[in-house]
């Protein structure tokens, strides 16, 4: 069946096997292991519902959004699963805009948020990025606290946002002097 969603691709709905199935880690969070076990322990088939892939082209399926339903099924020996197909003809960005999109109603937290709007190319996200780069240091709160890593992507924007690239810069500059290394 082809059906058209409101962002207007043409997408099919199938059943695909799940080995079929990747994740791209440029922009999915990871796992929540108890999150799964949970859904395992009272596992039916008929629960859940379809995922949303993108057709890579090349044979593989990638999860947009149904990444812990995945799992569930290769944990239970479940080879098949639901699955609406989106055709984005292998863009990333274009992916990863539609990951947002997906989860957006969904709590996927700051970090996962802020990674895939970089890989989706949102301007704002782009243009922040590149400042901080500008200046030697690494806008990504995924990679933990360290002397050239900005966590406060939030904060970071909203500077942006709210008074402009040249109050961010000067942020910068002021950091970069209070820490040098």
């Amino acid at each position: 069946m082809v059906v058209t969603l409101a962002t207007d691709m043409p997408s099919e709905v199938v059943r695909l096997e799940v080995r079929k199935l990747r994740i791209d880690t440029s922009y999915q969070r990871p796992i929540k292991p108890a999150h799964v076990d949970k859904i395992v322990e009272n596992f039916d088939p008929s629960a859940l519902g379809a995922i949303s892939v993108s057709d890579r082209g090349n044979g593989d399926y990638v999860v947009l959004d149904g990444r812990h339903r995945v799992a569930v099924c290769q944990q239970c020996g479940h080879s098949t699963i639901l699955a609406v197909i989106h055709q984005v003809g292998g863009d990333i960005a274009r992916e990863a805009q539609l990951f947002i999109k997906l989860n957006f109603s969904k709590i996927i937290g700051t970090a996962w948020e802020w990674r895939a709007r970089v890989v989706a190319k949102d301007p704002i996200a782009l243009e922040v990025n590149a400042l901080a780069w500008a200046h030697g240091f690494r806008c990504d709160p995924l990679l933990g606290m360290g002397p050239t890593t900005i966590t406060a992507v939030s904060a970071m924007e909203d500077i942006f946002s709210t008074h402009g690239p040249d109050t961010l810069i000067a942020i910068l500059d002021a950091i970069r002097g209070a820490w040098p290394n």
